[in-house]
């Protein structure tokens, strides 16, 4: 079923790209400066397994405890029940994101996936074995009764690197309206 996994990800597998390794967990100096000036909004680094290698203090917004891994907080933790209104979208996502990972060669994700499935009282692996589709990373989480749009590109030069934004609704629909609906953020002056 690899039809459904983007080609540049084929192509880094077959160059012998390994995902989530050990050694790629070091973040670049750019990238902490800007965690640093998105210090006030919900902003972590994560891999693709979902490991948090650094984060803005605004993160503490969200209500999230101070984690290693959002996919095993979000599967295993039973916080997570109580502060994600939907803990089982969350937990879709992070399967389809493990799965298509995993179909790619990249066996920490895996890993990952099996120790999620075996968890007790998990659905995890039934989850994983229904994500039979490209992973979103953009989109619209709620926590803690509030409504959070996020997007989280790929980090260029390290591709397993992903910078996780949150936007409130309120923070969200008012750079909408700044902005219009489909235009680009103003230039900064000076």
């Amino acid at each position: 079923m690899h039809e459904r996994v983007p080609r540049a990800g084929l192509v880094k597998v077959s160059a012998g790209d390994d995902r989530c390794s050990a050694a790629d967990r070091v973040v670049r100096p750019s990238v902490l400066q800007l965690l640093e000036r998105l210090d006030a909004e919900p902003a972590l680094v994560i891999d693709r397994c979902g490991e948090v290698l650094a984060r803005s203090t605004g993160t503490d917004r969200l209500g999230l405890p101070v984690t290693a891994n959002i996919a095993r907080f979000v599967v295993t933790d039973p916080r997570a029940g109580d502060l994600l209104d939907d803990r089982d979208a969350l937990a879709d996502e992070w399967a389809a994101r493990l799965r298509s990972a995993a179909e790619l060669g990249d066996g920490p994700a895996a890993a990952l996936a099996a120790e999620l499935g075996a968890a007790p009282g998990s659905d995890f692996g039934a989850r994983y074995r229904a994500a039979v589709r490209i992973p979103a990373w953009s989109g619209t989480e709620r926590w803690s009764g509030r409504s959070w749009h996020y997007e989280a590109p790929e980090l260029p030069g390290t591709p397993e690197h992903r910078l996780l934004v949150y936007l409130s609704d309120s923070s969200h629909h008012g750079r909408i309206a700044q902005n219009g609906e489909t235009g680009p953020c103003p230039a900064p002056s000076g």
